[in-house]
């Protein structure tokens, strides 16, 4: 796999690396903010095959007769949109999110997502790549046929995107913004929004054609609003508001053409300013969590459109706000995807 590849590759990798919506980030919306990580399933680039040289003479003096003669230059069809179609199904051993409260059941997840992606701008010796989209996910809880009774989970997510690439060499400068509001299934009522910047950077380490180590970090801030829910004591709507920092470790191994091994370590940290459940402590107070996930994925691509997946991952979330935070989870399931650009 070529270093020019690794922009596509990157989208995977490096953010693999992402009860009640009431106060907390609670299973819903923490749900969703993992689930990010993984979506949309990238795929590698093509190499750029065009070439600009001069065909050496078939004979002496060629040139002369029929004029320089020059290799044939394949140039790629400018594409201007990109639309992806996403389904994944994984099992957790922890839907809600805390060890107080255990319980496991399946998610099924779709995705639909359409943006606005130029070809990269060059700059000098870099590559600027733009987005600017629209994405639409459903989560469904409890489809495994066992009546586990989660199905009261199941949400709708809307998000609109803009974000942009830098690539430099082996270095990337990404950020971007979004808007997302979760939306119950069925009535359609809005349970929770929030506006958030981001800012990355990593750097490639390419060992050799089939194997790339990448590094990076990301910086996130959640600017949120929830409803004002009757009985609930609350000191404001942005008790959720919160800031992540996280440190992202993962590799690229591809074991024969098309077929990728891709394991990864991501070390979160996510400092609330004022947090409240409205019920332990109605006053609102600093709130400290740290993340530890372990991870991998095998996929493969049938086609340069179809993509699919197996993977699985372990986390585990340590808060000083409450124990009732706290969790270890497994999941894993697989996932297909679809991605057209025109």
């Amino acid at each position: 796999m070529k270093l020019r590849n690794l922009p596509a590759v990157a989208a995977v990798l490096c953010t693999l690396l992402p009860a009640g919506l009431l106060a907390q980030p609670a299973a819903t919306v923490q749900q969703f903010e993992r689930t990010q990580s993984a979506l949309p399933l990238a795929k590698p680039q093509r190499l750029n095959l065009s070439t600009n040289a001069e065909a050496p003479e078939l004979y002496p003096g060629e040139n002369t007769d029929v004029g320089p003669q020059r290799i044939l230059r394949l140039l790629r069809r400018k594409t201007y949109f990109e639309v992806v179609a996403d389904s994944q199904y994984l099992y957790t051993d922890n839907a809600l999110l805390s060890d107080a409260t255990k319980r496991r059941t399946s998610l099924f997840v779709n995705t639909v997502q359409a943006a606005f992606t130029p070809e990269p701008i060059w700059l000098e010796h870099a590559q600027f790549a733009p987005a600017l989209g629209f994405r639409s996910q459903w989560f469904n809880y409890d489809l495994d046929g066992n009546g586990h009774g989660l199905n009261f989970l199941d949400f709708n997510a809307q998000t609109v995107f803009l974000n942009g690439r830098y690539q430099r060499g082996p270095w990337q400068l990404y950020g971007g913004f979004e808007f997302t509001r979760l939306v119950n299934q069925g009535s359609y009522t809005e349970a929770y929004r929030e506006y958030s910047p981001t800012l990355g950077l990593q750097r490639f380490f390419q060992i050799n054609d089939s194997l790339v180590f990448i590094v990076g970090a990301q910086f996130n801030a959640h600017l949120s609003e929830v409803p004002v829910v009757l009985g609930q004591n609350l000191p404001g709507q942005g008790v959720n508001d919160r800031f992540d920092g996280a440190l992202n470790l993962s590799c690229n191994y591809e074991i024969v053409r098309q077929f990728f091994f891709q394991p990864y370590y991501r070390f979160q940290y996510t400092w609330y300013p004022g947090y409240s459940d409205g019920v332990t402590t109605p006053t609102a107070l600093p709130r400290n969590d740290t993340i530890n996930t372990f991870g991998a994925s095998f996929i493969y691509y049938f086609t340069k459109n179809l993509g699919a997946r197996l993977f699985f991952s372990y986390e585990m979330k340590a808060a000083d706000y409450s124990q009732s935070l706290n969790y270890h989870k497994l999941d894993a399931g697989g996932g297909l995807s679809l991605n057209f650009r025109f």
